[in-house]
């Protein structure tokens, strides 16, 4: 299975994803809570990397416009049937973007579409929130999954499937927390000379000259509990990404 090598693997940390009201200030319990003209009380999002573990260029940062997907959901429910519907938006899959800080390790995240922000429910009742990347627009078609191909491996990026669920938070407590933790493994082969293998010979290899065999190609998410399930065995060349290791 994909996720169970442990030979050669660069392991894959985790990313936090805080999130909390538009206004909210730590220790600012008297503070006014920001409502739309409509009196309802919108959710603001906002990024944070735990560890350097992302496979963006800047290898630790969020990049400008990386795409998150967002649902919101009655607390303990699933994707599709517990989806809620708040100030006239289907919170199914909303898509946000990141815009990083000065530090950008940490980005806000606002939304992707004009008048397409989550709201909370007035009647005070918990939520969960549900996130994912990177965004796809082909979960309108099976809201619970997201299908990502292996088999070209050109952009790390897309490739960097992060999940993450908080459950349980409402108007009345509307600073949420939501660890996104890396659904796969990066898998880094490191060649070395040695007998019969020069380092002229390594660094003359062609992109692509080295490949995997019984690989899983796709790997489907379930995203209503962040389980994964490989599919489609098949072989696919490597990414060459630097010269050979010395040793």
């Amino acid at each position: 299975a994909y996720k169970d090598m442990k030979s050669n693997i660069s392991k894959i940390r985790s990313v936090a994803l805080g999130l909390f009201l538009a206004g909210a200030m730590a220790g600012c319990a008297d503070k006014e809570i920001e409502v739309n003209p409509g009196g309802l009380t919108p959710v603001r999002f906002g990024a944070g990397i735990e560890m350097p573990t992302r496979t963006t260029s800047g290898g630790d940062q969020w990049a400008d416009g990386d795409r998150v997907g967002i649902f919101m959901l009655r607390s303990g429910g699933t994707i599709p049937g517990d989806v809620l519907t708040v100030g006239g938006i289907l919170a199914n899959n909303v898509g946000y973007k990141a815009t990083p800080g000065g530090d950008a390790t940490r980005a806000d995240l606002s939304p992707a579409v004009a008048g397409r922000a989550l709201y909370y429910p007035q009647d005070g009742s918990a939520v969960d929130f549900i996130a994912y990347y990177p965004f796809s627009m082909l979960l309108l078609a099976d809201p619970h999954r997201l299908d990502v191909s292996l088999a070209t491996q050109t952009d790390p990026a897309a490739l960097d499937v992060l999940w993450g669920r908080a459950t349980g938070y409402s108007k009345a407590d509307p600073e949420a927390s939501l660890t996104m933790d890396h659904v796969l493994s990066k898998v880094t082969l490191n060649l070395k000379p040695g007998d019969g293998l020069t380092r002229a010979d390594i660094e003359g290899m062609a992109e692509g000259s080295v490949a995997f065999g019984s690989m899983p190609s796709s790997v489907r998410v379930n995203l209503t509990d962040g389980s994964s399930v490989a599919r489609v065995p098949a072989g696919f060349a490597l990414r060459k990404a630097s010269s050979p290791a010395e040793g």
